[in-house]
């Protein structure tokens, strides 16, 4: 596969975290070896945060609350130019690096709040437009080739990532009772992953 142009299906899962969240992702793609030394990839990526919520006290009525159970999953386009660079005195293993441009494929997301006042509660909810939530990641790592005599080389990837991913910037730009959102989300945009992909090339 270093030695001619390939082709091939990749699927990947990772683990995000920052001082703030957690979160983990799920992605297929598809994966053009473009030389010996460079590559590019396109797919979809569905990331979910477990840890996200919301929950505060109306500054003015210790009574009332807001929250919202809501467990977004983001569905993304990715893009990611790659390189790799073969290690001579490791058979079949090399570096990697590669840079991923991620956008929701949702340009629209619907985001509620309940609210709770001693015995009742109701909910208040929009649509918005959510800017894409973009975001960009740069991993680095091993990766090592598997070949599968006619079947082509299966190629397993092992890295670590760092870059800027905002998955609920949606939440800052919306204000649901008349409180804004922005200052109840945790600020941090930075995140690191942990990443694991393989890819079939034929």
């Amino acid at each position: 596969v270093h030695a001619q142009k390939s082709q091939g299906i990749g699927v990947d899962a990772g683990l995000w975290y920052n001082s703030k969240l957690s979160g983990f992702h799920y992605a297929a793609h598809y994966n053009w070896q473009l030389s010996r030394y460079f590559s590019f990839a396109a797919g979809a990526l569905f990331y979910h945060s477990p840890d996200f919520k919301i929950y505060f006290t109306d500054p003015k009525n210790d009574a009332c609350k807001y929250f919202t159970d809501d467990k977004p999953v983001r569905i993304n386009g990715t893009l990611s130019p790659g390189v790799t660079l073969p290690l001579p005195m490791l058979k079949n293993t090399g570096l990697y690096g590669s840079v991923t441009g991620m956008f929701s494929l949702l340009p629209v997301s619907y985001i509620s709040l309940e609210r709770s006042r001693l015995d009742e509660r109701d909910s208040e909810g929009k649509y918005i437009f959510n800017g894409f939530i973009p975001g960009v990641v740069s991993d680095i790592g091993l990766y090592h080739d598997f070949n599968t005599e006619n079947r082509g080389v299966a190629r397993l990837y092992v890295g670590m990532g760092f870059g800027r991913y905002d998955a609920f910037s949606d939440y800052r730009r919306i204000e649901l009772f008349d409180q804004k959102l922005a200052s109840h989300i945790p600020e941090e945009s930075l995140v690191r992953r942990i990443v694991i992909r393989l890819v079939i090339f034929r």
